[in-house]
């Protein structure tokens, strides 16, 4: 009996060891189990950090990009004034010396005439064949 009695106690010491690394078990797994909840909020929580970061400077990027294409058009939009007004001031000036030159033309017949042979001849010597160009 004392065998039995000492095979009893012996299970029973298994039993409530077992029973013990059982509650380890579980205890251990329950913390594992804090510890990732607490790693996903941390993980969870960068992640927002971080797209609302991106999402910022997308949107600053968006904003300096639309203000540099507003300067641009501008900047535009000015070279294309000045340009049309420099266009309109030089052909005024054409037809004011076109208006000039056909009036003293019909006030000079003659003198026009000489002029217009002369220039004739200078440009015909400029551009005669066989001249030495050195």
């Amino acid at each position: 009996m004392a065998e039995a009695s000492v095979k009893d106690q012996a299970g029973a010491a298994v039993a409530a060891v077992a029973e013990e690394a059982k509650k380890g078990a579980a205890k251990t797994v329950d913390v594992a189990r804090e510890r990732l909840q607490q790693v996903a909020e941390q993980v969870g929580e960068r992640y927002q950090k971080v797209s609302g970061d991106v999402r910022r400077g997308a949107e600053k990027a968006q904003q300096e990009l639309r203000r540099g294409a507003e300067a641009a058009r501008e900047k535009y939009d000015e070279a294309a004034q000045r340009m049309r007004k420099g266009y309109n001031r030089a052909r005024e000036q054409a037809k004011s010396m076109t208006e000039e030159l056909t009036d003293y033309v019909q006030e000079n017949p003659g003198k026009a005439l000489i002029a217009a042979a002369a220039v004739g001849f200078l440009i015909g010597l400029l551009f005669r064949p066989g001249r030495n160009r050195e």
